[in-house]
């Protein structure tokens, strides 16, 4: 071949190698094109994965923590009975399976064989036992005590536990997704140092991440947080090998730091700093937040809002869409209803619901001033104006909200007058003492079960939560079914009824759920995150996240 060359000419030669790298090219081609075909790609284990949270924590431990700060990494670090699933369902954790009695008091937990903490003790269910009995310790003063009120935790054996309630709640597995305590470690420490003990910021849990090393800034504060994967995690060693958590002092900073690429991923993203944020190397994964926002009506304070006539008015002109997306642009879901899941698909047209708004008012006897603009309506002796006040709190969103609204009421003759107040303020003076004619406001759902909190009649007075009053006997009876009801589906059914006699009454006018943004590098994969109740929730499969990746043959993926 080599003489044969030689007597090339100089063009022969060109025009053959050439024609050599070319064939060479399509044979690597086909062979990559064949490789593809016939395997996958899978996760490997290694790398890196760097967020950025806000502040530093203080107590990450499940039964103390009391910022976002300490549930990001309690939720890294521990590991709870159960643990939030794909689509917001219940799986196991250390929990193998479960037993609910009939009357919904007592659940009996079945733990998996082969349980560890981080140190390589076994945990047991005296663990468990022990992490719901210091929840009700009154000196430690935990946050999660009322939740846990009239629940007691008893190890069977080793691997059995048996909760008992005092009364049945639906919602209760779920709270089995708190964190477990190393007995062997806190039994020790007195109860009075709990609060100062160092394993409240060196922990020792179950979960899938481990403390490797822990960075503190010149007066000892911790700044960075270099977890690793922890290979005895009962779901099975997470595949990214390091997990590092910078603490830093605001969320500017935060951004500052994605922008430069120093961090992957950045959670709580407000949604007008999206633009700046978002490129073509991120994933922006949305959930609506547990918040269900709406215009409450208090006929207390307002007579007009003791016309039915006027809550369906008002109901009917307000148009959401413009409102999530001049707001949120666009990271926010209209609702119909009480539960953040009751989102409107697909809304009416505005036009259409104003000019039966407009209809509404005048066949109902309030007619529009043409000298004043508003609306009014004699009712014996006294002539009604059809105007208000609202009040919310002084957060961007909540004002310009307000703003909004108040201007689509002007269009069918009804005068807002917007008070807004601080949040402290807010929540002590006028939602607490029921001191206010309409409320912008937000209610937080973690549970479908809180809404029984919300709208049931014995909850009209502080400390209850049902600012307008509402009294309903059907919609009670619905409430008291549904705290109860184990059955997802049958639960989903009461609900549906409450939601309809909600719309008939109209004591608020739903508004939006905001939604939960989390960007993350393209460079990590299979960023799944629940469903949001708490914003530590997206690291409820982080396990399952992904940097490294390998091809295999297809039939050996299992």
């Amino acid at each position: 071949m080599i003489r044969i060359i030689a007597h090339f000419s100089m063009k022969e030669r060109t025009v053959f190698i050439l024609s050599l790298v070319v064939f060479i090219i399509g044979i690597f081609s086909g062979l990559v094109t064949l490789s593809n075909h016939f395997t996958t790609i899978v996760p490997r284990f290694g790398g890196t994965y760097t967020e950025s949270i806000v502040g530093s924590p203080r107590f990450i431990n499940p039964i103390l923590a009391n910022s976002d700060a300490d549930h990001d990494l309690s939720t890294l670090i521990y590991s709870g009975l159960v643990r939030l699933g794909e689509n917001g369902t219940i799986i196991p954790d250390l929990a193998e399976s479960w037993d609910i009695s009939a009357d919904g008091k007592t659940y009996t937990v079945h733990l998996k064989p082969k349980i560890f903490f981080h140190d390589g003790e076994k945990l047991t269910a005296s663990d468990v036992a022990f992490t719901v009995e210091k929840i009700g310790d009154p000196t430690l003063k935990s946050p999660l005590r009322v939740a846990w009120d009239g629940v007691s935790a008893t190890a069977i054996d080793d691997t059995t536990v048996l909760f008992t309630l005092q009364k049945p709640y639906a919602g209760f597995l779920s709270q089995l997704t708190l964190g477990i305590l190393p007995e062997h470690i806190w039994k020790n420490i007195p109860i009075e140092s709990w609060q100062m003990s160092k394993y409240n910021t060196e922990p020792i849990g179950s979960g899938p991440y481990k403390m490797d090393i822990l960075t503190r800034n010149k007066i000892g504060i911790p700044e960075t947080y270099n977890l690793t994967s922890f290979k005895r995690f009962v779901l099975g060693k997470p595949f990214i090998e390091n997990l590092i958590i910078l603490c830093l002092l605001n969320k500017t900073d935060g951004y500052d730091a994605y922008r430069r690429d120093q961090i992957d991923g950045i959670s709580g993203v407000d949604a007008k700093d999206t633009a700046t944020l978002v490129n073509g190397s991120t994933t922006a994964i949305t959930n609506p937040l547990p918040r269900v926002f709406g215009i409450f009506f208090n006929q207390n304070k307002n007579k007009a809002f003791s016309d039915p006539a006027v809550i369906r008015a008002l109901n009917l002109a307000v148009d959401k869409t413009a409102i999530t997306h001049a707001v949120f642009n666009d990271y926010a879901n209209p609702l119909h209803g009480p539960l953040p899941q009751s989102i409107d698909t697909s809304p009416a047209d505005y036009e259409t619901q104003k000019t039966l708004a407009i209809k509404t008012l005048d066949a109902a006897g309030w007619k529009l001033n043409s000298a004043t603009g508003l609306r009014e309506k004699t009712i014996g002796k006294e002539k009604l104006v059809l105007t208000f006040s609202l009040s919310t709190a002084n957060t961007p969103e909540l004002e310009s909200s307000a703003r909004l609204i108040a201007d689509m009421y002007a269009t069918i003759g009804v005068h807002v007058d917007i008070k807004v107040f601080e949040i402290g303020t807010l929540n002590e003076h006028v939602i607490r003492g029921r001191d206010f004619q309409a409320l912008l406001f937000g209610q937080i759902i973690r549970h479908d079960t809180d809404i029984y909190a919300f709208w049931h009649s014995s909850q009209k007075t502080d400390p209850g939560l049902n600012i307008t009053g509402y009294t309903n006997k059907h919609v009670d009876s619905l409430l008291e079914q549904a705290i109860k009801e184990t059955n997802l589906e049958k639960r989903a059914g009461l609900y549906t009824s409450i939601t309809q006699e909600l719309a008939k009454d109209a004591p608020v006018a739903f508004l939006y759920a905001p939604d939960f943004i989390y960007l993350v590098n393209n460079r990590i994969h299979h960023v799944v995150v629940p469903p949001i109740t708490d914003t530590d929730d997206r690291f409820a499969l982080v396990y399952r996240w992904y940097v490294l990746t390998d091809r295999v043959w297809s039939g050996l993926v299992q």
